[in-house]
C-alpha cells in the first residue's frame, strides 16, 4: 500500500535535500504497481450476479456486520488499484481502513486469489480481509486492519533520523526479514503469489505502546505483507522484478510469461536490499533500463556477513530455478539470527512460526 503521508513526517532544514532525493526517487519512478492493460467489461452488478458472487466467495464478500453503517473518513492514500480511507462505523473510528477499489466489484473479484477470504487468523505476518462492503455509490471496499504505515515510510524516516545513515542495524534488519519471509511462506503454502513484493507493500505497527485491535503490541518488529489481495493481473514494480520477467516485458511477450514463486523470491531480495541500505533498486537509472538486470547486474550490498550475502545472492540469482523457496529462506534467516545475533534457536522458531495474529 502506498501512503500519501509517507514523507510528511521527514525532517526539514539541513536534511531537506536528502528528503527530496528519496521522495523523488520513490514517488516519481517507483510509485505505483504496474497492471495488465485493460479490464474486461462484466456489465452491471445485478441481484442475480451478486447472489452468484456470494455463492462463490462466501458471506464475507458483502459483510452484514458493516452494511449501511460504514462511512469513509480521512483519505489516507492511493495506489494503482484502490484509494485508502479510514473506515468509520456509526461515524466513529473502528481501527480499520476501507480499501475502496477503482474498478467495480465484477472486475475486482476477477483479480482475487482463489481463497482470499480464508486467510483470517492463519498468520500474523500477512494482512487479513475482515470483510467487504458495497458503498452507497456502488463502489466496493475491503475492510482491513489499520496499520501505522508501511516499511518504506519507516525506512525513509530512519534515514533522516540517522543523518543519512542506514535505516536499521543488523538485528533490526533480520527481524523484519524473517517476518516478511514467514508471511510469504504462508501465502505460497496457500497457492497465492504476491507479484509485487517491496517495502512499500509491507505494513508496520511502529509504536508498540499504542493499543490496536488484533495486533500483537508486544512485538517491536510487527509487520505484515500486504497488497496480495488483488494480485491477479499485477505486473510488479520497476526493478523489483526479476530478469526473466523484464526480458518478457522488453520482448513484448509478458502476456505469455508465467509468474511463479521465484518472482516473489527475487522481490524479497530487493526488499531486503531496501532494508539494509535504505535505497530503492537502481534509483539513478530509468525504469526502462531493463538490460541492467537482464545482463546480470544487481544492486551493491553493504558489508554484511557471508551467510546473508550468499542467501540474497541466491534469492536474486539470474536462474530462477536456483532461487530458494521461502521455507528455506525462513530457516536460513533464522540460522543467521542465531549465529550472528546469539538469539536462542527456540526464540527464533517462535518468531518465525506462522501463528494467528492474536497470539
Amino acid at each position: 500500500m502506498i501512503h500519501e503521508s509517507s514523507y510528511q513526517s521527514c525532517a526539514k532544514g539541513e536534511l531537506s535535500s536528502l528528503y527530496v532525493e528519496f521522495k523523488t526517487a520513490f514517488t516519481e519512478q517507483y510509485h505505483w504497481t504496474e497492471l495488465q492493460p485493460g479490464s474486461p467489461d462484466h456489465g452491471n452488478l445485478t441481484t442475480d450476479k451478486l447472489a452468484k458472487l456470494k455463492q462463490r466467495w462466501g458471506s464475507s464478500l458483502v459483510s452484514v456486520a458493516y452494511g449501511s453503517m460504514l462511512t469513509l473518513g480521512e483519505r489516507i492514500g492511493e495506489g494503482s488499484q484502490a484509494v485508502i480511507y479510514e473506515a468509520l462505523l456509526g461515524n466513529r473510528p473502528c481501527g480499520l481502513i476501507a480499501k475502496v477499489f477503482k474498478e467495480p466489484l465484477l472486475v475486482v473479484q476477477s483479480q482475487w486469489p482463489a481463497n482470499i477470504f480464508e486467510l483470517e487468523g492463519v498468520c500474523k505476518y500477512i494482512t487479513r480481509v475482515f470483510g467487504g462492503a458495497l458503498l452507497n455509490d456502488g463502489r466496493y471496499a475491503f475492510l482491513m486492519l489499520k496499520f501505522e504505515g508501511d516499511l518504506r515510510k519507516v525506512i525513509n524516516e530512519n534515514i533522516v533520523r540517522n543523518n543519512g545513515g542506514k535505516p536499521f542495524n543488523l538485528d533490526e534488519a533480520l527481524h523484519y526479514m524473517i517476518r516478511i519471509a514467514s508471511g510469504m511462506k504462508t501465502l505460497h503454502s496457500k497457492n497465492i503469489l504476491h507479484r509485487d513484493l517491496k517495502a512499500a507493500n509491507v505494513l508496520v505497527w511502529s509504536h508498540p505502546d499504542k493499543h490496536a485491535c488484533a495486533v500483537d503490541v508486544r512485538d517491536k518488529f510487527y509487520c505484515a505483507v500486504s497488497d496480495f489481495e488483488t494480485s491477479i493481473g499485477v505486473l510488479g514494480t520497476a526493478f523489483w522484478r526479476p530478469p526473466e520477467m523484464l526480458q518478457a516485458l522488453q520482448d513484448g511477450h509478458l502476456s505469455e510469461f508465467e509468474i511463479t514463486t521465484k518472482v516473489d523470491v527475487y522481490g524479497f531480495a530487493m526488499t531486503c536490499y531496501e532494508i539494509l541500505t535504505g535505497q530503492v533498486p537502481f534509483k539513478d537509472n530509468f525504469v526502462t533500463d531493463y538490460n541492467l538486470v537482464i545482463n546480470g547486474q544487481r544492486p551493491e550490498l553493504p558489508n554484511v556477513c557471508a551467510k546473508l550475502r550468499g542467501l540474497l545472492g541466491r534469492c536474486w540469482h539470474q536462474d530462477p530455478t536456483k532461487r530458494p523457496e521461502f521455507s528455506e529462506i525462513v530457516h536460513l534467516v533464522g540460522e543467521i539470527m542465531t549465529t550472528e545475533l546469539n538469539i536462542p534457536k527456540h526464540k527464533v522458531e517462535w518468531i518465525a512460526k506462522a501463528r494467528p495474529d492474536y497470539m
